[in-house]
């Protein structure tokens, strides 16, 4: 175990220096973040799970009325709750019998799940989200690994926000995809210069054939509400102006929209979704 974590320690370190590397023109500041990485002990037991208290260790809360903003780990008080919840969900599961227990669920997730996550979502959009038009993935990372790669081809064009999400950017090209990175200024990401890129692109592959499986001419990756790392919201009349782009040049638009719901207001931010 020790062992395992110390590998990923390593690696999660010469990830963060490279990063830092790509972003020394850019005022965007990782030391801290490289700093406790390379203090840390990340001393855990081999023998059995570690404790709240050792993983508080580890990621560099030990105080309860300490929150750790440097670093994308969800709070440990969240998990405590999520592991009891988990475990009511194990319980109640053994009243199934066994064979449907362990059996392969729909395609497009458990309808039962997906009913009352539209309600869920709902009530937080404050605007209906139905439960067909759900799609039940590992997470964002999956689904937009999955669509990228069922939908696009290598050496397809994807449009990102520069900057953008570090990982997202990474699984784009491990997915050998040209990435186009696209101008941003305190209102997220331009349209003007999303246009020009994307008419360029175009006319460069206007011979490309569409076709029913591959209809799409290009991908644009966005994290249109409290955008990692700037923090920015896209504006309304942003948000219309992309995706009159998108139509106009058959762009399949992904959202990251993984922070829509911590708003600090009276209503959450639109989702670009509702735009189109």
């Amino acid at each position: 175990m020790n062992s395992i974590i110390g590998r990923c320690k390593h690696r999660l370190y010469r990830c963060l220096l490279e990063f830092r590397s790509s972003l020394h023109h850019r005022n965007i500041n990782t030391s801290g973040i490289l700093n406790r990485m390379a203090s840390v002990p990340w001393i855990v037991p081999t023998d059995r799970m570690p404790s709240l208290e050792e993983i508080e260790q580890c990621i560099g809360c030990p105080n309860s009325d300490q929150i750790e903003l440097s670093i994308g780990f969800p709070c440990v008080s969240m998990l405590d709750r999520s592991a009891r919840v988990l475990d009511k969900v194990a319980t109640a599961s053994k009243s199934q019998p066994p064979t449907q227990l362990m059996q392969c669920g729909p395609v497009n997730g458990d309808g039962l799940y997906r009913k009352i996550l539209a309600e869920f979502l709902t009530r937080q959009y404050q605007s209906v989200v139905l439960a067909d038009e759900l799609y039940v993935t590992s997470g964002a990372s999956f689904g937009l690994i999955m669509l990228s790669s069922a939908l696009f081809d290598a050496g397809d064009m994807v449009f990102v926000e520069d900057p953008t999400y570090y990982l997202a950017f990474e699984m784009l090209r491990m997915w050998k995809l040209n990435i186009t990175c696209v101008p941003t200024d305190e209102q997220g990401i331009i349209p003007a210069a999303l246009e020009e890129a994307v008419t360029v692109h175009v006319a460069k592959n206007a011979s490309r054939p569409l076709t029913e499986d591959k209809p799409y001419r290009g991908l644009l990756y966005l994290v249109p509400t409290f955008h990692n790392p700037t923090g920015r919201c896209l504006a309304d009349e942003r948000c219309k102006q992309i995706i009159d782009v998108a139509r106009k040049h058959k762009l399949l638009i992904v959202c990251d929209d993984v922070y829509n719901l911590y708003y600090f207001t009276d209503k959450p931010s639109k989702r670009l979704y509702s735009y189109d």
